[in-house]
């Protein structure tokens, strides 16, 4: 529906590793080791892009729940 749509563009939106991290822990169902394995980062690295890309999309989706509740 419609917040899948807002989720989706939240999501495009992040920089590209990020975006790519986020997808494959959220969507894609990997561990954190299978992650860092796959970009060759570590576990803590991974950790560290998922919040920020869920603080980001948090406060994206905030933002269209405000101006949409205006």
């Amino acid at each position: 529906g419609e917040l899948r749509g807002w989720h989706r563009k939240a999501m495009d939106g992040l920089p590209l590793r990020r975006c790519q991290i986020y997808r494959l822990y959220f969507l894609g169902g990997m561990s954190y080791a299978a992650i860092a394995r796959e970009f060759a980062i570590s576990e803590r690295t991974v950790g560290t892009q998922l919040h920020l890309a869920c603080r980001s999309i948090r406060t994206s989706l905030t933002d269209i729940y405000s101006y949409k509740a205006v």
